[in-house]
């Protein structure tokens, strides 16, 4: 149930409004007119109230009455008749016959008003209550595909952030600054692309990243720079692309970080046939789905076998 003006309930229960005020008046309801509302327990009293005995003034009677004067006979006694009209029918009664109707009627009325009334307000009330049962069980469905909806959201957000959660897990093991070197082939593509993401990466979980577009300042020998920025690194991130097929610097610098004892992982930036000089290197295919936590705990694996952890 719910809480109601007392002039709409009037009007569902087809009473006056003047009536119903002075119903609640008289159960000891205590209302400020027409405009005020009404609780669902006030209902309840409102209606033992009426079962009691509370009859509505203004109820249609079955019959509709009017009287005439007319004279039956020219130079005879007037009789006075009235008429009475149903369901557009006419017929003659005596005003005794219908004054001994209207007093029956009366009784009849004041007898069953109050109960026809009370019996439509409980009506009404048990319509109310199956009507709020079923919103409540489609609040209930509504609020059940919510939290599926909800679960889904967080199971989603939990894997999209599994590589961040793994990253800051690997901040606190890095902070003392250990080295990653990148290569990779300038193509203006995909493997120049995943090399800015990925020291972007690495430098968030605490790397020092060398890539030779940030790292090369002008006046720098650059193949000196990158041997020794090399030799200084404790691993090798790899960007496999089209262009490192055919790149005989990235199979250089390659080929020094084995000799030299760094650890090489090769990433792919995308579909190419795997050069001849790296197939014994196990890779991570980032030509898809992109997960951060395989490329960070493999570079975690290979620098803690590298100092013997």
């Amino acid at each position: 149930m719910s809480d109601i003006a007392v002039k709409k309930l009037a009007e569902i229960i087809d009473a006056p409004v003047e009536f119903l005020l002075k119903q609640l008046q008289d159960s000891g309801i205590r209302v400020d007119g027409a405009d005020a509302w009404i609780t669902d327990a006030q209902k309840l009293k409102l209606l033992a109230h009426i079962r009691q005995g509370a009859s509505v003034p203004g109820t249609d009677s079955p019959l509709k009455h009017s009287e005439a004067a007319v004279k039956s006979g020219i130079g005879q006694r007037g009789k006075r008749v009235s008429v009475e009209v149903r369901r557009k029918k006419v017929f003659v009664t005596s005003t005794d016959t219908l004054a001994e109707q209207a007093r029956g009627n009366a009784q009849s009325t004041h007898a069953t008003s109050g109960v026809s009334h009370a019996e439509e307000l409980a009506r009404q009330l048990s319509a109310e209550r199956q009507a709020i049962q079923k919103l409540k069980h489609e609040r209930d469905q509504i609020e059940s595909r919510s939290m599926e909806h909800q679960l889904v959201e967080v199971v989603r957000e939990v894997v999209e952030q599994k590589s961040a959660s793994i990253v800051t897990s690997v901040v606190d093991y890095e902070n003392n600054g250990k080295k990653a070197f990148i290569s990779y082939a300038r193509d203006g593509s995909h493997g120049e692309n995943l090399a800015v993401e990925i020291q972007q990466q690495l430098q968030v979980a605490g790397f020092v990243v060398f890539r030779d577009v940030s790292g090369l300042k002008p006046g720098d020998v650059w193949y000196h720079k990158l041997e020794s920025e090399l030799e200084t690194s404790d691993v090798m991130v790899l960007v496999v692309s089209e262009k490192v097929r055919t790149s005989k610097w990235v199979h250089n610098e390659v080929s020094m970080a084995e000799e030299i004892g760094i650890p090489v992982i090769p990433v792919l930036a995308e579909k190419v046939r795997y050069p001849l000089w790296l197939r014994h290197l196990q890779s991570l295919d980032f030509c898809g789905v992109v997960d951060w936590s395989l490329l960070l705990g493999a570079i975690v694996h290979h620098v803690d076998a590298k100092k013997g952890y």
